[in-house]
């Protein structure tokens, strides 16, 4: 609930563990416009599919990011709401990157001792001078 999805919306969820399934189920109820979810493993992500995600794929990928884009209404630059529920710090970076310009990232993960190491340069300078 602390993303507040409002119909209509494109919305990516970093992680299909057990949060992770969780959240795709609850939010496949919701009429989005999109529901995409990512994760390592291909049980999991069959799973994420026949609980109502539109689509998922393996963030392990080199064109991951690319096909998200793709796969994300066209006139976007990214998701309107980011879950990221991987436990992977890697994956924060990812969903920084898969969000667009006002968008959403809600953050559900623990690293425990692991350092999530986040770039906010290029994206955000160019978007607060704009």
């Amino acid at each position: 609930m602390d993303g507040q999805p409002l119909i209509g919306e494109q919305v990516v969820i970093f992680g299909q563990g057990v949060v992770g399934l969780l959240t795709t189920a609850l939010l496949a109820r919701l009429p989005l416009a999109s529901l995409v979810t990512l994760d390592r493993y291909p049980l999991r992500r069959e799973t994420s599919l026949a609980l109502g995600a539109h689509a998922s794929l393996d963030p392990v990928e080199r064109q991951a990011l690319t096909q998200l884009h793709a796969l994300l209404q066209q006139g976007q630059q990214g998701a309107d709401l980011t879950y990221e529920l991987s436990g992977n710090p890697a994956a924060l970076e990812q969903a920084v990157a898969a969000t667009g310009f006002s968008g959403r990232v809600v953050i559900g993960s623990w690293y425990g001792q692991k350092r999530a190491d986040v770039d906010l340069g290029d994206g955000f300078t160019a978007a607060a001078c704009a």
